[in-house]
């Protein structure tokens, strides 16, 4: 399975991918790439590091939502990824852009829709709460 990740900070959930190992699956996956929003990802690196092809599609050099998602989408396509994974991805992104892939998974460190966005695991404590977790879920327009 060719899988290409898409992200834009430190990349610690893409390091746990890419140390995984995979023995229900005899074989191991393929990253064929990772891509970030935001130049100055650290991700990026963890990407190098691990011999997996690094690229950055910045949001911030694209005027428009729609030019950013073009670019984004062919460097996608470049990939030719059977799965595509959001891992601290921090962007929605359009229906017109998901349909385009349509085995993409997103990965958030909280149980939706508690605690959307950034800092979870501090909200939840800070929150009292009893149980916390992490959501898996095929993304959909």
């Amino acid at each position: 399975m060719r899988i290409a990740v898409l992200l834009s900070g430190a990349g610690l959930t893409l390091k746990a991918l890419l140390s995984a190992r995979y023995p229900e699956s005899g074989t191991q996956p393929s990253f064929v790439g990772v891509i970030s929003d935001r130049a100055d990802a650290l991700g990026l690196q963890v990407a190098a590091q691990f011999g997996v092809s690094a690229y950055c599609v910045a949001r911030a050099d694209s005027p428009r939502k729609a030019a950013f998602e073009a670019a984004l989408a062919s460097q996608l396509h470049a990939l030719r990824p059977d799965l595509v994974i959001l891992a601290g991805f921090m962007r929605v992104l359009s229906g017109e852009f998901v349909a385009q892939f349509p085995r993409m998974l997103n990965l958030h460190p909280s149980l939706l829709p508690k605690f959307p966005g950034l800092e979870t695991h501090q909200r939840a404590l800070d929150a009292d709460e009893r149980e916390h977790g992490a959501s898996v879920h095929w993304v959909t327009a």
